[in-house]
C-alpha cells in the first residue's frame, strides 16, 4: 500500500509524463506540418504524354511562377515527350511551352551557393521566350542582377536547336550565378534535342 505522499508523487509523475507525451505528440505534428508544407505540390494527378507515357504534374513552385507571368494560367498539359508541358488557359488556349530539365542536382553546375534549377519558355514553335529559375539558394541580389542586365532574355527569339551552341556572357557581379544558368539552358536544350531526335526514328 502507498501512503499519501507517495500517492501524491505517483499522480505528479503521471501527469508530468502525459504533459510530456502530449507536447511530443504537437511537436511531431508541426514537424511533419512543416516538412509536408516545404515540398513543392504538383498541378494534378499522373498524366499522359502525347507519346503515351506517363508523366508527373507541373511542381508547384513553376506553376506558381507561370502564373505571374501569365495571370490567366489555368493547367500545364504534358506534351509529345517526358519534361515537356504546354501551358494553357481557362479557355485551353496556349500560353506557352515550358522545359523541364532532365538531370537532377549531382549533374548541375553550381552557382555561388549552390545549384540552380531551372526551366525554358518557348512557343509553339520552340522559340524561346524566356527561362525560369526553380529551386536554388542563391542571393536574391545576384539574381536581381541577372534580371536587371537582361540577362534571362539571352535565348530569347532562338530556336531550341540553336541554343546549346548559343553563346552569353556572363554578367559581371554575378558570375558563378550566370555561369550555372547558362550551363543549365544549354544542356536542357540538347538532351531534348536529342530524345526528340530519338523519338523521329
Amino acid at each position: 500500500m502507498m501512503n499519501l505522499k507517495s500517492r501524491k508523487i505517483y499522480g505528479a509523475m503521471i501527469v508530468l509524463g502525459c504533459g510530456l507525451l502530449t507536447g511530443l505528440g504537437i511537436g511531431i505534428t508541426e514537424y511533419f506540418r512543416s516538412k509536408k508544407e516545404s515540398v513543392p505540390i504538383s498541378s494534378g494527378t499522373v498524366s499522359h504524354a502525347a507519346n503515351g507515357k506517363e508523366q508527373k504534374p507541373l511542381e508547384k513552385h513553376f506553376c506558381e511562377t507561370l502564373k505571374q507571368l501569365y495571370p490567366d494560367f489555368e493547367k500545364a498539359v504534358p506534351a509529345d515527350h517526358a519534361g515537356v508541358y504546354n501551358i494553357l488557359n481557362q479557355k485551353g488556349d496556349f500560353l506557352c511551352r515550358i522545359y523541364l530539365e532532365k538531370t537532377g542536382n549531382d549533374k548541375r553546375k553550381v552557382g555561388y551557393a549552390g545549384p540552380i534549377e531551372v526551366a525554358l519558355l518557348t512557343d509553339q514553335n520552340n522559340k524561346a521566350t524566356g527561362i525560369i529559375l526553380g529551386k536554388h539558394q542563391e542571393t536574391p541580389d545576384f539574381i536581381d542582377m541577372l534580371y536587371d542586365e537582361g540577362f534571362p532574355d539571352s535565348w530569347n527569339g532562338l530556336d531550341l536547336k540553336d541554343i546549346p551552341d548559343h553563346e552569353v556572357e556572363a554578367v559581371t557581379g554575378a558570375t558563378f550565378s550566370s555561369e550555372a544558368i547558362k550551363y543549365g539552358i544549354r544542356h536542357l536544350a540538347a538532351d531534348h534535342l536529342k530524345e526528340m531526335n530519338n523519338n523521329e526514328k
